[in-house]
């Protein structure tokens, strides 16, 4: 994580070197990164961006972290209008809601392609703390589906939550695979709510005849 020094420069100057971090990370995969180019586009000497990180690994935990927090910052903001759906209603505009903020963030979801495809061992070492953090947060709403009569109360709130992490993950995997990210604008959103529409379906019905 970065040091108190980091935290005590400027705002401008720290929104730069994040700038110069997401620019970075959204054209290369991590081991392909380079901090002669992070250093160059945040216009720092070397010197001063190890005061702010151990290295380079530890500037890219940083950027995913703060990544990870801008995309809940964005979900909490939408959350407010979906305290009144169900909740096959919510897990549909929250897999939606993923899809849209990889549209409105292209960069970040540059990153988010390249962290795909890391080595387990990275994603790993990073992701720990937010895959739990995202599945808890899935315990959590079938939790409360139980409770207000949506779901099965013999339902295992842990397997389907791990369930829906994963499917929330393949939907946003596949939806960076597919679009081309320097067009972003020309993507058809609507294919991938349809998708998601059908499979909220199959999710509350099941598959059983």
């Amino acid at each position: 994580m970065p040091t108190d020094t980091f935290f005590n420069i400027d705002k401008d100057k720290q929104k730069r070197i994040i700038g110069a971090g997401i620019d970075e990370f959204a054209g290369n995969s991590f081991n392909d990164s380079s901090i002669s180019n992070i250093i160059e586009r945040a216009e720092i000497p070397r010197g001063s961006f190890y005061q702010y990180f151990a290295d380079l690994k530890d500037f890219y935990k940083y950027i995913i972290g703060f990544i990870a927090e801008k995309k809940i910052e964005f979900f909490n903001d939408s959350f407010k209008d979906m305290e009144s759906m169900d909740t096959f209603e919510m897990i549909r505009e929250l897999y939606r809601l993923g899809i849209k903020f990889a549209y409105d963030h292209p960069r970040i979801a540059a990153i988010g392609n390249y962290f795909a495809s890391e080595g387990d061992d990275l994603k790993n070492e990073i992701y720990e703390d937010f895959e739990e953090k995202s599945r808890q947060f899935f315990v959590n709403l079938i939790e409360a589906g139980k409770e207000s009569g949506d779901v099965d109360d013999q339902i295992d709130s842990q397997t389907v939550a791990r369930i829906l992490y994963f499917i929330n993950l393949s939907i946003t995997d596949e939806f960076l695979d597919d679009v081309d990210l320097s067009n972003i604008e020309a993507a058809d959103l609507d294919d991938y709510y349809n998708f998601i529409d059908r499979m909220i379906f199959i999710l509350k019905n099941g598959i059983a005849r």
